[in-house]
């Protein structure tokens, strides 16, 4: 960007300024060069906070994948608990399910069943789905009906959830003002700067060309 910028600018020069001299040339290109080089660390800066911004982005969205999909567990579980499946095998179908990393700490719940007792297994599997698990492992332990538990969980996380999503739409404006100032400002001096660079470099300029 900024070296189409310094381009534009030397051409714009060279048609309103008659350079005769090697001299002048150089000059009106070190001219339009104080343009060119703040757009370009402007537009580097830009460039460099989308990439962070994409790569920060991508990693939220791995994990409110999975934290949503910790959500659609707890309701799978509560349709097969209330059909009469056991915990176990509610689990086992509703792995079906699953394509986030949430379906593997499943995997690892039923292994742990095998061998240590699946309230003991989902006691210790940490991960997206440790709230999920613990309360599980408690219910199961207690003798609470998982049902009632499952519904609880559901319940609290929607409405977890859409607390969280206002207050981020709440933050919205104030995070935009720094990509919008590095994608935008580039362009505004640019525009506001260029014309008032060439005026001072012809006048500058003006002993040196006839």
């Amino acid at each position: 960007m900024s070296l189409f910028a310094l381009l534009v600018l030397v051409m714009v020069a060279g048609r309103t300024i008659p350079v005769r001299s090697r001299r002048a040339a150089v000059a009106v290109t070190l001219a339009a060069g104080l343009v060119g080089l703040p757009v370009a660390i402007l537009g580097f800066g830009g460039w460099q906070g989308a990439l962070a911004l994409r790569s920060r982005s991508e990693r939220l969205a791995g994990r409110r994948a999975a934290e949503t999909e910790v959500v659609d567990l707890a309701r799978f579980l509560l349709v097969g608990v209330g059909a009469g499946w056991s915990l176990d095998e509610s689990l086992r179908r509703a792995r079906q399910q699953l394509v986030t990393s949430l379906g593997e700490e499943v995997d690892e719940v039923l292994r742990g069943g095998r061998v240590d007792g699946l309230a003991a297994s989902l006691a210790a599997t940490e991960g997206a789905g440790v709230r999920l698990f613990r309360m599980l492992a408690r219910s199961h332990l207690g003798g609470v009906p998982l049902d009632r538990s499952l519904s609880a969980f559901v319940h609290q996380a929607v409405d977890r959830r859409r607390g969280e999503l206002t207050e981020r739409a709440r933050r919205l404006p104030v995070r935009m003002v720094i990509p919008l100032t590095l994608l935008m400002l580039p362009g505004f001096v640019l525009v506001v700067a260029g014309p008032a660079v060439l005026i001072t470099a012809r006048r500058l300029l003006a002993p040196f060309v006839t």
